[in-house]
């Protein structure tokens, strides 16, 4: 279970500086606020433990050869949502599988190198499932912002 806990102006300031630019050193966030790196390394820490922000890198798709990207909505049996969705999830190409309401129950986004490779990926793979109803394809044409975290304008 994570641990949530009241963020501070100072976190505020550190995550927000850190989400802009996550290369900043601690000196530098210092810098920034007007206080020690020791002090900044304490709090980065505190924020690591209480599960406020997760570090990640992220890399291209295509840095892999990874040329399509598409959302796939898939329609499951009553009840089976949830095991399905995790059956899913185990597949390589699939970077995120998410309950959904509406006529789908899953959301489904992957990536292939091509069009033969994602039509192999839904036939073979999500629609052989047992439970899997139907499906449908939204492929991504252009991305035009893609945020990974909500970050409010002020604390």
């Amino acid at each position: 279970m994570e641990k949530k806990r009241h963020i501070d102006e100072m976190d505020f300031k550190i995550l927000l500086l850190l989400y802009k630019n996550p290369e900043l050193t601690y000196a530098e966030i210092a810098e920034k606020l007007k206080t020690s790196p020791v002090t900044i390394h304490n709090r980065i820490k505190k924020l690591k433990e209480d599960c406020a922000f997760k570090k990640i890198v992220i890399i291209p798709n295509e840095v892999f050869g990874k040329q399509v990207t598409a959302f796939i909505q898939v329609s499951t049996i009553p009840g089976q949502e949830k095991s399905i969705g995790e059956r899913i999830s185990k597949f390589p190409e699939v970077l995120s599988v998410m309950g959904t309401t509406g006529d789908f129950d899953l959301l489904v986004k992957i990536v292939t190198s091509n069009i033969d490779e994602l039509h192999q990926v839904i036939m073979e793979k999500i629609r052989s499932l047992e439970g899997v109803i139907r499906t449908n394809t939204i492929l991504i044409l252009f991305t035009i912002k893609e945020e990974f975290s909500y970050i409010p304008e002020e604390q």
